[in-house]
């Protein structure tokens, strides 16, 4: 009986303690999106100025339009511009600001931290391992990499760069295709592998320090697509 009562009991702890990690989720998400913003619009960054750098990428539009595009950042040997028509919409319906770009390379970097925390959680996930809690656990601690990592990275992550956030968001989504080609049958497999391999390379042109993470965890996809862990 006194089993029973801590058991009904513990549910609803259960459900408030999911529910406060929800909310510190959500909260540092937010901060994380609109510190870029307040940061901009208050002048805290370079007193309300563009380096060089931003301003090579946020004119690229320009140049599209006038028929000399790039494939590369210009003067580099590296780094696609695969932002390139996001910045065109953004020119097109709010001028050439600096706030709407640099909330957008913000927000591709918080998709980012959220298909790499998926991809992570996945094995675990399909054995059946991973309870509301753990995964809100999780969840929170994604998130305050994401602060963390965004404080650390100030000089990129709040910038208009191309490549640094979109090359981390196609390697993850790399990893989750990759991690979808386990479990289908051969001739769609195959399909899921090619699209995996075409992502993968995307996050390379992106910015190639993708390179480091996607094939690896890509094998390791691979190799846990032999074992149970992610056999449904």
């Amino acid at each position: 009986m006194g089993a029973a009562t801590a058991e009904i009991g513990a549910g609803p702890r259960r459900d408030m303690t999911v529910a406060a990690l929800r909310v510190a989720v959500v909260a540092l998400v937010l901060a994380a999106l609109a510190t870029p913003a307040i940061a901009t619009v208050t002048g805290l960054r370079e007193f309300g100025l563009v380096n060089g750098d931003e301003a090579v990428a946020a004119l690229l539009p320009h140049e599209f339009a006038h028929g000399t595009p790039s494939v590369l950042f210009p003067g580099n040997a590296y780094q696609g511009v695969l932002e390139l028509p996001a910045y065109a919409v953004l020119w097109v319906a709010a001028g050439a600001d600096l706030l709407p770009m640099r909330l957008l390379h913000q927000a591709i970097w918080v998709a980012a931290m959220a298909v790499w925390f998926v991809a992570a959680l996945e094995p675990a996930r399909r054995a059946g391992s991973v309870t509301r809690r753990s995964y809100w656990w999780s969840a929170l601690v994604v998130a305050g990499l994401l602060g963390v990592t965004s404080a650390v990275g100030w000089g990129v992550w709040y910038r208009i760069y191309p490549g640094y956030q979109s090359g981390a968001l196609l390697g993850g989504l790399a990893v989750l295709t990759a991690l979808r080609a386990t479990r289908d049958r051969e001739l769609a497999r195959l399909w899921w592998w090619v699209g995996a391999g075409f992502l993968a390379g995307a996050a390379i042109y992106a910015q190639p320090m993708h390179a480091v993470a996607t094939p690896v965890v890509m094998c390791l996809a691979l190799s846990c697509g032999r074992t149970a862990v992610v056999v449904d």
